[in-house]
């Protein structure tokens, strides 16, 4: 259904392996119900969503920079960042490659869902 590879991204702020388990496993029985295979998963064990240094969030930029990813799956959209100028990045960051993003909990799909109003609302 969908084109290109999809990252799943979870991400946990205490080191949780069972919680970042079971985020990641409700994302992907999510993509699969979606239509949306292919998928790779990026994840973040312990570390802040105020930190800039997230290994698999970081991962996940250099594969969306290097044409790997098409669409991005989050639990909710906090678990792209905490910090209003860090998710305004995120966002210019997903809309400047093209990018997808997915927020199960939320039910939100950037760039369709009042993107332009997130954006303005995020800075």
């Amino acid at each position: 259904m969908n084109e290109g590879k999809t990252a799943i991204y979870s991400r946990v702020a205490q080191a949780d392996e069972e919680r970042l388990n079971w985020q990641e496993e409700k994302l992907l029985h999510f993509a699969e119900q979606n239509g949306y295979g292919d998928c790779a998963c990026y994840r973040d064990n312990g570390i802040s969503g105020l930190s800039l240094d997230r290994s698999g969030m970081n991962t996940l930029i250099r594969d969306i920079q290097d044409g790997r990813i098409s669409t991005v799956i989050v639990n909710s959209l906090d678990r792209i960042a905490r910090s209003y100028t860090i998710m305004e990045k995120r966002f210019i960051f997903l809309a400047k490659y093209g990018i997808i993003l997915l927020s199960v909990n939320e039910d939100y799909r950037f760039p369709d869902d009042g993107s332009l109003f997130m954006m303005q609302t995020v800075s």
